[in-house]
């Protein structure tokens, strides 16, 4: 372990790290801010890194580097999961874990995800608790480009309480694990600093930990084929193949060591227009094609992790760009937009568009006859809800 090597943040409650179970061979520390109030930030941090020492517990990345980004413990606000966000990316974190979620969509913490992503950042998400109450899809967990973790049983069965719905990707341990307690908890009944504790926030850092050793191990991955190689390398379990129980299955750190990725998907993020226009991060995104030499790349699409693909191109002045899309598998559609356009779907200033059903190829044309040059740009997307592990790989070409 070195100064250099992937850091593991986890935007969690305080956590106490004078526990004796960090004085030994462990690497965390606590970002400033918040004060140690509830168990919460302790327990995840020792559940993912807690150093093989002798002492107490074992994580699942024994002594890696790791961060607890402290937000308040109660009732955690959107803007306060965006700083946290924002706090773990200006840290060079490259996994980042959120062990806490809500039903309510918030836009600036999506806009810091996404951020992170473009930062090369792997993300993980607690499910959430609900599965007794309607398993709502929770965010920060069912937004794109997050691996969403449910609750595994010692049975390999999900847990009662773990969501079950279409944004799950995989489960974890999250019943029966011992974990660290703050010193001085009211839940140390037996004053030993270690709780039996359960939940999707606890099957999270499992994941995550086994995310920043992945990305220790095998450098030539990108942030997003780590992510695929620990979906698609999971155990299946109950029905076979993908259910919103269990996801892709349970967690093995084993098999995504060795796992074959999908090719490495190019420009994420790119979903939606802000993030390719330059609104989100500043800077427009590379035009794929100027009016030179064709273009031509493969791509991947998932209903929720990664639902569409924007491309910018600049159509020099009278001439007309086409562009392409043929499916390997799946059934992606193709848009134009001005880019006087602001988001997705916004059909003001849509140019064209192509949505043939099933693997059949799609086809645009714009022409430009003014006397400067445009930018054109192309959405590809996918409009079915998940059925498979990727939902549609293409091909695209551009001249």
């Amino acid at each position: 372990m070195t100064a250099t090597s992937p850091l593991l943040a986890l935007v969690d409650a305080k956590a106490d790290v004078a526990h004796p179970e960090f004085s030994l061979g462990a690497h965390v520390a606590s970002l400033p801010g918040q004060a140690v109030q509830i168990d919460h930030g302790t327990e995840t941090l020792g559940v993912a890194v807690a150093p093989a020492n002798g002492i107490g517990i074992t994580g699942v990345y024994p002594g890696a580097l790791a961060i607890n980004v402290p937000i308040p413990p109660q009732a955690i606000r959107c803007s306060d999961s965006a700083r946290g966000i924002r706090r773990a990316i200006a840290a060079n974190a490259a996994v980042i874990n959120m062990s806490y979620g809500s039903d309510a969509f918030c836009a600036t913490e999506y806009q810091a995800l996404q951020l992170a992503v473009h930062g090369g950042r792997t993300l993980v998400a607690a499910g959430g608790n609900e599965g007794a109450n309607g398993n709502p899809y929770e965010f920060p967990a069912s937004l794109p480009h997050v691996l969403t973790v449910g609750a595994l049983t010692p049975d390999d069965t999900a847990a009662f309480f773990s969501n079950s719905n279409a944004a799950l990707d995989l489960v974890a341990p999250g019943v029966g694990i011992f974990a660290p307690l703050p010193l001085g908890s009211k839940a140390d009944t037996d004053h030993d600093g270690y709780d039996n504790v359960a939940g999707t926030s606890f099957a999270a850092p499992i994941v995550s930990a086994a995310a920043v050793w992945i990305r220790t191990v095998r450098t030539d991955l990108t942030a997003d084929q780590v992510a695929q190689v620990i979906r698609l390398s999971a155990v299946d379990i109950a029905k076979t193949g993908y259910d919103v129980a269990t996801g892709y299955g349970k967690l093995s750190l084993a098999r995504a060591l060795t796992a074959q990725p999908p090719i490495a998907d190019p420009l994420e993020p790119n979903e939606d227009l802000p993030f390719v226009n330059g609104r989100a991060f500043g800077t427009p995104a590379p035009a794929i094609w100027k009016g030179g030499a064709p273009t031509h790349f493969d791509a991947l699409l998932d209903y929720f992790e990664d639902p569409g693909d924007v491309y910018r191109m600049r159509v020099p002045a009278h001439r007309t760009v086409s562009v392409t899309v043929t499916p390997a598998f799946g059934n992606p559609d193709l848009e134009l937009y001005s880019s006087a356009a602001r988001h997705v779907e916004s059909a003001t200033h849509r140019l064209a568009r192509s949505r043939h059903s099933g693997e059949h190829t799609d086809r645009v044309r714009y022409a430009n006859h003014g006397s400067r040059s445009q930018v054109v740009l192309a959405r590809v997307f996918t409009p079915g809800k998940r059925g498979r592990v990727l939902d549609a790989r293409y091909s695209l070409t551009v001249k």
